[in-house]
């Protein structure tokens, strides 16, 4: 994540002002938003169709906004990693998950809720209308700008685990002891990142995964005519990456 940061470089651009200006505008963005649904669901609820609509709300990534020097995306930390996702109709109840669900659990969720069969064949994710599976295995990767290799990230119950490819160390996290990921287990919990990988290769070698996107971004770097000339492209940050 340090290489993330240091490629990146958004905080050093910031002083205490600004960050406090930038982390003001971000929970303002949030409340705007907050009000939008409160309008979406009280349309539905004027309109007579909230005792039979199923209501969504989730997103695609969080925000480290600052945290460890990293704004944005593109880490596996929670700030980052974890997102919101709320689901409210006929027959959901009031209770709350605490075990691990993905945003791949979003399509077998929507298709049961409108009885259609799940139309992808061998597809891992999971109804959220149905029973939580017990000791559930979720998993991230992430293959874009910032990190010079692949990362994969391995979640159940309290447990954390950061994989990067190409022997650089991994990281685990017990999150129920330190939600704020300060404490990294990995060399002193063997045992876990044995686990933590057994179940990693149930989904992906993540080897062999990194292998493939770094070809696939050569490849892409050739089509686009070359690393110089996409170095001299303005918009930098719209490149494949490449470290090396």
């Amino acid at each position: 994540m340090r290489q993330v940061a240091e490629f990146f470089d958004h905080d050093s651009y910031f002083t205490p002002e600004t960050r406090g200006i930038a982390r003001a505008g971000y929970f303002g963005l949030c409340a705007f938003l907050d009000a939008q649904v409160g309008r979406a669901l009280a349309a539905l609820d004027s309109s007579g169709q909230a005792g039979d609509t199923l209501v969504l709300l989730t997103s695609d990534h969080g925000e480290m906004l600052g945290q460890r020097a990293i704004w944005g995306k593109s880490a596996m930390y929670e700030a980052s990693a974890k997102v919101p996702l709320i689901i409210s109709g006929p027959g959901i109840g009031e209770a709350r998950r605490d075990h691990p669900v993905s945003l791949i659990d979003l399509a077998p969720t929507l298709c049961q809720a409108a009885g259609l069969e799940t139309p992808f064949a061998g597809f891992s994710g999971s109804s959220l209308l149905d029973p939580p599976a017990p000791d559930r295995t979720v998993i991230s990767e992430y293959h874009d700008g910032g990190s010079p290799v692949g990362i994969t990230m391995v979640r159940w119950g309290q447990w954390k685990y950061v994989h990067y490819a190409e022997s650089h160390p991994p990281e685990l996290f017990d999150l129920a002891a330190d939600p704020e990921e300060k404490h990294d287990l990995a060399y002193a919990r063997s045992e876990i990142v044995a686990e933590a990988r057994r179940r990693m290769a149930e989904f992906l070698d993540p080897e062999e995964v990194n292998a493939r996107a770094h070809a696939d971004q050569a490849r892409l770097v050739g089509q686009l005519g070359g690393r110089e000339k996409l170095l001299a492209v303005p918009q930098w940050n719209f490149t494949p990456a490449d470290s090396r």
